[in-house]
């Protein structure tokens, strides 16, 4: 799953650079090593057939039309990757390397019919008539395609505490802080997943409910607070923290008796994959419970 995650990575730092590639299929990507990380975070692909490719200028060019074709970009590769799990890490990669724009395009997918709903057997993806409307904000985009975030791993911050504490934090603004949290959550789960360290992932899990739960995702922050309970934590103090984020998170009014269902029926999914339905989930703005018992 590494190179499906570096290569979601490799993939936003082509449109960070302003490139647009419109047949983005595997077989116009090779590999090389990362020298410093050999195989590891960003490294491995490189694209080899730029005949087709456009320069374009970020965020300045950004209009519907733009967003929709870099949207329509993914969809080969999509095809490529075929399965929910790998399509789930190249999401995890690409979304934490492209921060807000990458989030923006991948919901964008969902007005073509493509979301994580589409994966799963038991929910009835046609009964989604709602669309997803990008309102990009220049400014947020700006300042993450100037800011340096190759240094946001746990290969340089090996705690939690240690990336807090770092100068890429401090600098960087509010509204790109969850973003830039996300990039540290993702990196650091890729690297904990290696090591099986399943006490320090619980944790993980817990800090990204919190982060969820501080920039108003309800829903994401919920479904991560369920998880951590699920994967049964052994520290009081960390089932104690779960619980009362559940009660922070249904108090938004945004947790229904069916995206409780949904989330239930998915707590033992893979970290990435579950984390891509509770984004659909938290993107979805039925006129009422019954828009979304039609899911069910």
């Amino acid at each position: 799953m590494i190179s499906a995650f570096v290569f979601g990575s490799n993939v936003a730092a082509l449109i960070l650079r302003g490139i647009l590639h419109p047949d983005m299929q595997l077989s116009n990507f090779g590999t090389r090593e990362n020298s410093e990380y050999p195989g590891f975070l960003d490294g491995f692909f490189i694209c080899l057939d730029f005949a087709e490719a456009q320069k374009f200028n970020i965020p300045d060019d950004l209009d519907d039309n733009m967003i929709r074709r870099l949207t329509r970009s993914l969809f080969p590769i999509f095809q490529d990757l075929k399965t929910f799990s790998n399509i789930s890490y190249f999401r995890a990669g690409f979304v934490s390397k492209c921060g807000y724009l990458g989030r923006e395009l991948f919901s964008n997918a969902c007005n073509s019919g493509f979301s994580s709903f589409a994966f799963l057997n038991d929910i009835n993806n046609d009964s989604m008539t709602f669309s997803y409307n990008p309102l990009l904000q220049p400014e947020i985009i700006r300042e993450w395609v100037d800011f340096n975030v190759d240094d946001v791993s746990p290969l340089k911050y090996r705690s939690l505490i240690e990336y807090q504490r770092s100068p890429e934090r401090h600098k960087i603004s509010l509204r790109n802080m969850y973003y830039l949290d996300n990039l540290f959550f993702m990196r650091s789960y890729m690297v904990l997943s290696e090591l099986k360290d399943e006490t320090s992932i619980i944790i993980l899990i817990l800090n990204m409910a919190m982060s969820s739960l501080s920039f108003n995702l309800p829903v994401t922050a919920y479904g991560l607070f369920k998880k951590c309970l699920y994967l049964d934590p052994r520290m009081s103090e960390v089932r104690q923290a779960c619980k009362d984020g559940v009660k922070r998170a249904m108090s938004s009014g945004k947790i229904t008796n069916v995206t409780d269902t949904i989330i239930s029926r998915y707590l033992d999914n893979d970290l990435f994959g579950f984390i891509w339905i509770l984004d659909d989930l938290d993107r979805l703005i039925p006129k009422d419970e019954k828009d979304l018992e039609g899911m069910l």
